[in-house]
């Protein structure tokens, strides 16, 4: 039998096995809820954060509604070059619920999955606890809704 052969055969063989088995455990979740469990879970690379933001939910809501619709709602193009580049579509959006006058949920989306959640809680009249529910590698996200919630900028993040 030719060696070379084999040893592409098996070579294959282990990409595609590789393959799959990051794409079973790296599935993210479909629910907001989903998601965050994961991340209370601290799976896949994925962590909290907890702050203080002296804004009412209703400036918060506006803040995030404004900002979102400026940068979130589109579809960003993304390269990936291994041996050779594949090119695909990320679709971001955004949801923004208030289950109770005192809580609101705000989620962003890729491709029609949660990959961001954030609660507000409201402690006060100007007063509210976020608390940030996120993937290590959206550091970009997570600096802009941060200080969007707190008002101190409105610069758009760099989707990835």
């Amino acid at each position: 039998m030719n060696f070379k052969k084999l040893g592409a055969i098996l070579l294959v063989f282990s990409f595609v096995l590789v393959s799959f088995t990051a794409c079973i455990s790296v599935k993210r979740p479909d629910t907001r809820q989903g998601f965050i469990e994961l991340v209370k879970k601290r799976k896949y690379f994925t962590a909290s954060k907890e702050f203080s933001v002296n804004k009412s939910l209703n400036q918060i809501v506006n803040k995030l509604s404004k900002q979102s619709k400026k940068c979130l709602n589109k579809e960003v193009q993304y390269k990936y070059r291994r041996s050779k580049i594949t090119a695909f579509t990320r679709a971001y959006s955004y949801g923004l619920a208030r289950p109770t006058k005192n809580k609101l949920e705000y989620t962003i989306y890729m491709n029609g999955k949660p990959t961001f959640a954030m609660d507000y809680i409201k402690i006060r009249k100007n007063k509210s606890k976020a608390i940030m529910y996120y993937p290590r590698n959206f550091k970009s996200i997570n600096k802009s809704v941060e200080n969007w919630s707190h008002g101190t900028s409105s610069a758009c993040p760099e989707l990835i």
